[in-house]
């Protein structure tokens, strides 16, 4: 779930005609908006509510009201709550720290690990260049291609 919008797409949760607010709620969070005509909604989080939410599954309520506060409808879905951003670390440079001339004539095999899900990806950024990787199994790996080690300027360069 993007912990920061639910909307009656996201959510699959559309209100009936009649319905003059409707009641947002997860974890602690509670938001109350107008729908649109057609029964359509969307509310925003602002950044500490996001962060307040609770790691894991949570349920998503959503209530409709008409204009006396009394309820039309109500039900709810279960979202995956991850607002933790994962770990990325390098692991390992092929061919070590410092690149010479014979080395930039074959292809550098950056290597990492993470605690992101297996499927993320992982993007590492050379000379201005990006590469991208995949986590699987809490590992990673991306290629640079000769090609563009050539294009390396002369000196020092960090991770």
């Amino acid at each position: 779930m993007q912990a920061d919008a639910l909307s009656s797409v996201s959510t699959e949760i559309s209100v009936p005609v009649g319905t003059a607010s409707v009641e947002v709620g997860i974890g602690t969070v509670t938001r109350t908006v107008t729908p649109e005509p057609d029964g359509s909604w969307s509310i925003s989080l602002t950044q500490a509510e996001a962060e307040s939410l609770p790691q894991g599954v949570s349920d998503v309520t959503v209530r409709a009201l008409d204009a006396e506060g009394e309820e039309l409808f109500s039900g709810s879905v279960q979202f995956d709550v991850d607002t933790v951003p994962p770990t990325v670390s390098i692991t390992a440079v092929s061919g070590g720290a410092v690149l010479n001339e014979a080395e930039q004539t074959e292809d550098l095999t950056i290597t990492g690990s993470s605690d992101a899900e297996n499927g993320q990806a992982v993007t590492v950024t050379v000379n201005g260049q990006s590469y991208q990787g995949t986590v699987s199994g809490g590992s990673w790996a991306v290629t640079v291609p000769a090609s563009d080690l050539a294009a390396l300027p002369d000196g020092p360069w960090s991770r």
